[in-house]
């Protein structure tokens, strides 16, 4: 649901709402796996890390800063997004992979 309503947000930015938007900057918690996720399958990138204050915890904590242009924006609706690496696949599991389970 997050992924669908921030799709939404954005094609309505880039599509016509704020005129001459070029870019959408975010970011999330280090720790948050889903945030990651959603920002990644929009097709934002990430720009680098450093500290921010988190005012619901009253600490520092690590924030990762993401970035999606206009035109990584217009490709990814040209041509649709390409399977996951193995890397973003090893990634999605912070745990590490179930192995475990495959027996």
């Amino acid at each position: 649901v997050a992924t669908e309503a921030a799709g939404a947000l954005i094609d309505h930015a880039f599509g016509g709402l704020l005129d001459g938007l070029e870019r959408i900057e975010s970011g999330y918690w280090s720790e948050n796996v889903g945030s990651a996720k959603v920002q990644s399958k929009l097709g934002f990138s990430l720009l680098g890390r450093g500290p921010l204050l988190c005012l619901a915890r009253g600490c520092e904590l690590e924030q990762q800063y993401t970035r999606l242009t206009r035109l990584e924006w217009h490709r990814r609706r040209v041509a649709p997004p390409p399977p996951m690496s193995a890397f973003e696949l090893l990634a999605s599991f912070p745990q590490g992979l179930p192995l475990g389970r495959l027996k």
